[in-house]
């Protein structure tokens, strides 16, 4: 009930229409039409809070199926029975097998053998619980090392790299119907994988645009990798090759600089020879032996570096190393700029014993190559 002073107060609002719909000041006097729109208004807000709850709900599988304790791996490929299966992946370990789960659904299962029939006894062998636990640590860490796991349904997963896999995804995107042979056999197939059951599971493969898109970065990554590792493997067959020749030239050089410097060191340590051609030609040919040191050394550096048996320790080379002619203009210079230096001040004494010893330092370096090139070979 309304009192009579608060209807006196309603009945002085004038009469208000809005559009069409023609309200009046005898409708705001009705309160049960102010709760019914009041009522319609939260009705409509709460099927929209609900439709919005289903929505993010049907997208967050992973986020609210899993068990807080697994971890998503965003990375990765999986194929199972030739069908590629997308990320995120999921390695789950239960008491009958480990699961591999694919965007929230199991893909496929492997059960190691504990007795038979694959479950844990009533009492639980620890070795074969250590064997369990090391199966799904391996298939966790293939899968987030972006290595790709291949499964057929009743036996163990195939675990191919980064370098192999990307060949692997050249044939599947140019025409896995192709069959595939044993002359030569797929870097991605090892020995024991049947030939036959892979062209049968992938005859029928049929690439998606989001595998063709990640497929196309890891064969980008592999082509790298390739183009990398073959020119360090023709670097270590032409070190290979070089060693004896470069050895041999190092002892002839090594022969001919002891006998030099053993013959020219009374000389060499003279007070005076301001008109001595005799010392003239020692401090000669120690420079040019010291050159012929630095030029062999230089060569067994360039080619050591090359094929990743060495790295150098010189601040001033290892900026140079990677640019084999830059190094050798720098090293060029630096050598007969010094050798220029030493020879036009032959005439002191301090000059004639830097000959000496720059030669014998040389010497040594080079027989160091000699003795590292046993190692190397």
């Amino acid at each position: 009930m309304i009192d009579t002073s608060q209807r006196s107060t309603f009945s002085s609002i004038p009469s208000v229409r809005i559009g069409n719909l023609g309200f009046s000041r005898s409708a705001f006097d009705d309160w049960s039409l102010v709760n019914a729109i009041a009522l319609a208004c939260f009705v409509a807000m709460s099927f929209q809070t609900v439709l919005v709850a289903q929505q993010t709900a049907a997208h967050s599988f992973d986020e609210s199926a899993r068990p807080p304790d697994e971890k998503l791996i965003p990375v990765g490929f999986l194929f199972v029975d030739g069908k590629y299966l997308p990320p995120p992946y999921v390695v789950r370990t239960t008491d009958i097998d480990i699961q591999i789960v694919s965007q929230g659904e199991v893909a496929c299962s492997v059960s190691p053998n504990r007795n038979g029939n694959g479950r844990r006894d009533s009492q639980r062998d620890d070795r074969g619980d250590r064997q369990w636990s090391r199966l799904a640590r391996n298939l966790d860490y293939a899968l987030e090392t972006s290595k790709t796991m291949v499964v057929f349904k009743g036996e163990q997963p195939s675990i191919i790299d980064r370098f192999d896999a990307g060949f692997m995804f050249e044939w599947l995107l140019k025409d896995p119907r192709k069959q595939l042979t044993s002359d030569p056999l797929p870097m991605w197939i090892s020995v024991q994988d049947s030939l036959e059951k892979w062209n049968e599971k992938f005859a029928s493969f049929v690439a998606s645009t989001e595998f063709r898109d990640r497929a196309k970065q890891e064969i980008a990554v592999s082509r790298t990798n390739y183009d990398e590792e073959k020119k360090i493997i023709d670097a270590k067959r032409l070190l290979s090759r070089s060693q004896y020749p470069l050895s041999v030239a190092a002892m002839l050089l090594i022969a001919v600089a002891a006998g030099k410097l053993l013959g020219s060191h009374h000389v060499i340590n003279a007070e005076s020879t301001n008109e001595d051609p005799v010392a003239d030609w020692a401090v000669a040919w120690l420079l040019l032996l010291a050159i012929a040191f630095s030029v062999l050394d230089l060569v067994w550096t360039l080619l050591a570096a090359r094929a990743g048996e060495m790295i150098e320790l010189n601040p001033l080379g290892n900026k140079f190393i990677s640019n084999p002619t830059v190094l050798s203009i720098v090293k060029a210079i630096s050598i007969l700029f010094a050798a220029g230096v030493l020879y036009m001040l032959r005439k002191k004494l301090l000059a004639r014993r830097a000959c000496w010893w720059v030669c014998l330092i040389c010497m040594l370096v080079v027989i160091r190559w000699v003795v590292l090139s046993g190692i190397l070979a």
